[in-house]
């Protein structure tokens, strides 16, 4: 080619030249810099970056999944994965941004801020005991499910609706109020009527005697045969015994006077017959013996039951009753 038309006058002897002179090492078609011999990205287009190839990123698919480096999100996919447009295969995606890998996430769609376990679950994503209610929210999350389970993912074995300690399974009484003490069924006093009388125990001054029900001077007395019901010093039983003690006394008044009569008589009588007859003396000495031993004859105890109180006087005159709970006699106090 003769000089003047030849735009590459060096080219080196024996290379192929185009219509202007020039072989492939003098070249550069696409301008990115690099000769055509040595470009093997010969369209790279105009202001693009290119490597020592001369080629740019989009030209370029380096981790060979048909994505083109420029738009390829996830450049370092493995061989034959399968990836989505963006050049991203599931175990490069982590989609409800739970820090879990897609392909190996159960739970894709954790809600933002929960926290998962080692497969992507949280807690609301869970239900380990299979109750149908998630574990965030089952307050029973060991339950063995029955009829009886309850929105909280709870069953009667596991309930203590009432707070009294008894579960609502055992509870006899599933209402008890919370400031009551409830006994080993759940049942509070107020819950109660032991002898079936209408009266709550806890209301009832003889929870265990259906005929009665109120004690209001707590004398142990029943209202109904107290004839002082708000005095706890006086009760019926004592009005009948004051009774009782003055017609014994009575007797005795008049017991003690028909000896001392009997005594003066027989005085009388021994002064009139003294010198009549010593068998006569001996007689009458015997009969003043024995109306001596009866006046020192000591007296017996006296015991009864007056309205379910055991009641005992002593010779001397001194009143008790029995305490069935200390098992003793106690002296009362009038």
């Amino acid at each position: 080619m003769s000089d003047d038309v030849d735009q590459c006058p060096s080219t080196p002897a024996g290379s192929p030249v185009d219509g202007y002179g020039c072989s492939s090492e003098q070249r550069d078609n696409d301008n990115d810099g690099v000769y055509d011999s040595a470009d093997l990205c010969g369209l790279t287009e105009a202001g693009a970056t290119v490597d020592q190839d001369g080629c740019a990123d989009a030209q370029k698919d380096d981790d060979g999944d048909g994505v083109k480096n420029d738009v390829d999100l996830c450049p370092g996919t493995e061989p034959i994965s399968v990836i989505d447009v963006n050049g991203c295969s599931d175990s490069q995606l982590d989609d409800d941004q739970d820090q879990i890998f897609n392909n190996i996430d159960v739970c894709p769609a954790t809600p933002i801020g929960e926290m998962p376990n080692s497969e992507g679950c949280s807690a609301s994503q869970l239900d380990d005991d299979m109750d149908t209610v998630n574990n965030a929210d089952d307050l029973c999350p060991m339950t063995d499910v029955n009829p009886s389970l309850d929105v909280d993912g709870c069953v009667a074995s596991q309930r203590d609706t009432d707070l009294d300690g008894v579960t609502d399974k055992d509870d006899d009484c599933p209402n008890t109020n919370s400031t009551s003490i409830s006994d080993d069924d759940g049942c509070a006093l107020e819950q109660l009527d032991s002898d079936n009388d209408g009266v709550n125990d806890l209301e009832d001054d003889f929870p265990l005697d259906a005929l009665e029900s109120k004690d209001t001077d707590g004398d142990g007395v029943p209202d109904r045969k107290d004839a002082y019901p708000g005095d706890a010093t006086k009760t019926k039983a004592e009005v009948e015994e004051q009774g009782t003690g003055m017609w014994v006394w009575t007797a005795v008044a008049v017991l003690v006077l028909g000896i001392l009569a009997g005594l003066g008589m027989m005085k009388r009588n021994s002064d009139m017959i003294e010198k009549v007859s010593p068998f006569t003396q001996q007689v009458t000495q015997q009969g003043q013996e024995e109306t001596q031993l009866l006046q020192e004859a000591p007296a017996e105890r006296q015991e009864w039951e007056e309205n379910g109180v055991k009641w005992s006087r002593s010779p001397e005159g001194t009143l008790y009753y029995y305490d069935a709970q200390s098992e003793q006699w106690i002296e009362y106090q009038q």
